[in-house]
């Protein structure tokens, strides 16, 4: 037994008793087909923003470094002027 089956039968047992336990075909195979699409579109942005949220992250880094660089450079200068 899964997880999912579980949580299907945890939910309505009618529902897992003829899907899961019977294995009869849903009659509202368009809008599973549907919310499958939908859960596939969601893990795709989900996975796009947390790609977006790391570049932004190592993009603030870099900036920092860059800044600290700067500011070493900008002291140096300064001590020997």
């Amino acid at each position: 037994m899964k997880a999912s089956e579980i949580g299907s039968y945890a939910y309505c047992p009618e529902a897992w008793r003829l899907g899961d336990g019977l294995r009869l075909p849903s009659s509202n195979a368009a809008n599973l087909r549907r919310g499958e699409e939908s859960h596939v579109e969601t893990a795709r942005f989900v996975l796009w923003i947390r790609w977006a949220s790391r570049a932004g992250w190592s993009l603030l880094v870099v900036a920092g470094f860059i800044l600290l660089a700067l500011a070493l450079v900008a002291y140096l200068l300064g001590a020997k002027g």
